[in-house]
């Protein structure tokens, strides 16, 4: 009855072509491979002939000339299923004369392990462990993944025998599977992260900080002015300009700190140099008031008569404000000179108030007479009698 049996199973296994494909757990220790996996350099082949153990082989290595050594020659195996491999083997068992409907089973013994090396611009750089179906996105995770998500800032190639392959990064970390390629054992990927031309600006001029910074997304110029710790009070926003690929672009920054937009809506990009001009504007005071000299010009909005007088600090009680001497050199290079009334200024009346331009001056004329003795007067006695006490002393 067994033998019966035996004939049964013999005459359906030749009907298929006289291949078993050996599951893998049933051949210890073979290892886990899926029916289509295809054999490579370094992997351990079993071949197993029903009843035939003298044409049976427990192991044989695929050698480095993608050959496996048999008893009736070397058979090509590299690139080969277990299935396809097994019907080498019956032919060679059958062009040798040896059986007429010899029945193999084929499974893989031994898998050399299959690794990648990622070098780079990654956290983990080094050898990868490479597992069937892996994708280079899982690659890359093992590595730990880039130091950035910046990812348009960075090249990948992986390299490989048939030559290399260029990888957008960007279009693979946002899903394009064209990208997430399958790698093979021995392949070298090579992250760089691209020259800093192509993902930098400098800030140069009236900022707290002149450095390199990484170009926002949106090309902001105000978060490059915050990364850089915001402009000096010297700042010329009006006059700032952006450098790019050898060419001056004018922008002005006024109003920017309070409202984050820039006339034009000019946009940073990688590589430019966005410089900030010292404010040379002034206007000049003289006189009685508390500031004299050069006093710096705003830059981002024009002045009056009473706004110079406010910032250069009010006149004292000792002033002539009925008579504030404003001069302006003219086109032709003279020197006009008018007179203006403060005091009605100061008490309400600001349809006098005139304009008052950079490198205009400021005269306002001390008071000639008799004044008020004041409290400053006063302190200023105590301290003069006090020291010349301490002196005589």
């Amino acid at each position: 009855m067994q033998v019966k049996n035996s004939l049964v199973a013999m005459t359906c296994l030749v009907a298929i072509g006289g291949i078993v494909v050996t599951p893998a757990h049933a051949q210890a220790p073979a290892a886990a491979v899926a029916s289509d996996y295809k054999v490579k350099v370094g992997d351990t082949i079993s071949i197993q002939v029903l009843n035939h153990p003298e044409f049976s082989i427990t192991g044989t290595r695929v050698q480095n000339d993608n050959t496996i050594s048999y008893f009736f020659g070397s058979i090509n195996v590299t690139g080969k299923t277990v299935s396809e491999i097994g019907k080498l083997v019956v032919k060679a068992i059958i062009d040798a004369k040896q059986l007429v409907n010899p029945v193999v089973s084929i499974s893989v013994a031994a898998r050399e392990p299959m690794t990648v090396n990622v070098y780079g611009d990654v956290r983990n750089a080094g050898k990868v462990e490479l597992r069937d179906g892996m994708r280079l996105l899982d690659v890359l995770a093992l590595a730990g993944g880039l130091p950035s998500d910046r990812y348009e800032f960075y090249k990948l190639v992986v390299y490989r025998t048939a030559g290399p392959v260029t990888v957008d990064v960007s279009k693979l970390y946002t899903g394009d599977q064209k990208q997430n390629i399958s790698l093979e054992s021995g392949d070298n990927i090579i992250i760089d992260e691209s020259d800093p031309s192509e993902t930098m600006v400098r800030v140069v001029g009236e900022v707290r900080s002149q450095s390199s910074i990484v170009v926002p997304r949106d090309g902001s110029i105000l978060a490059v002015l915050n990364t850089a710790g915001g402009v000096t009070p010297s700042a010329a926003l009006s006059q700032a300009s952006i450098v790019r690929k050898g060419q001056t672009i004018k922008v002005d920054l006024r109003g920017i700190l309070e409202t984050g937009i820039v006339k034009g809506g000019v946009r940073l990009e990688a590589g430019d140099v966005l410089v900030i001009p010292q404010n040379k504007k002034v206007f000049r005071t003289n006189g009685a008031t508390q500031k004299t000299g050069e006093i710096t010009y705003p830059d981002d909005r024009s002045l009056t008569l009473f706004e110079a007088l406010s910032i250069a600090g009010l006149p004292a009680q000792n002033a002539d404000l009925k008579n504030v001497r404003l001069t302006r050199r003219l086109a032709d290079g003279k020197d006009e000179t008018t007179t203006h009334n403060v005091e009605v200024m100061l008490k309400g009346d600001m349809t006098k108030d005139v304009a008052v331009k950079p490198d205009d001056s400021i005269f306002v004329e001390p008071r000639i007479g008799k004044r008020r003795f004041s409290l400053q007067d006063a302190l200023w006695a105590v301290t003069t009698v006090t020291g010349l006490l301490r002196l005589f002393r």
